[in-house]
């Protein structure tokens, strides 16, 4: 019996199946850290707001989903939202989306990013 689960530790080992601690998945770990209320140019607005990580990672090529809300809570539109990197030395990153003026607030989905090490 023991040889046995010196065998799988073994074979475990070799072919890299290890565990390194880092669980960071990047729709989980990106949040909406904070959105400061829209700014109307005419029949659009700009929502200016900004992303920071639970785990002080940092993250490049993300890809975020913006859902822009109106008054009554109902959503009036999804924008794909690109950010470069998302540095941990500065704590977040602030980007822009554009939606009709009756954007009241967004919310977002992280679709991709990649972790830097």
């Amino acid at each position: 019996m023991v040889s046995l689960i010196l065998l799988v530790m073994v074979v475990v080992s070799i072919s890299g199946c290890t565990s390194t601690g880092d669980n960071s998945n990047p729709s989980e770990d990106i949040y909406l850290q904070q959105q400061n209320p829209p700014y109307v140019l005419g029949d659009e607005a700009y929502v200016n707001a900004w992303i920071t990580t639970k785990s002080g990672k940092s993250y490049s090529n993300i890809t975020l989903m913006a859902t822009g809300f109106n008054n009554e809570n109902q959503v009036i539109g999804e924008k794909k939202v690109y950010v470069a990197y998302l540095d941990n030395q500065y704590q977040s990153t602030g980007f822009e989306v554009k939606f009709p003026n009756t954007v009241n607030h967004i919310t977002i989905k992280v679709i991709n990013a990649t972790i830097e090490k």
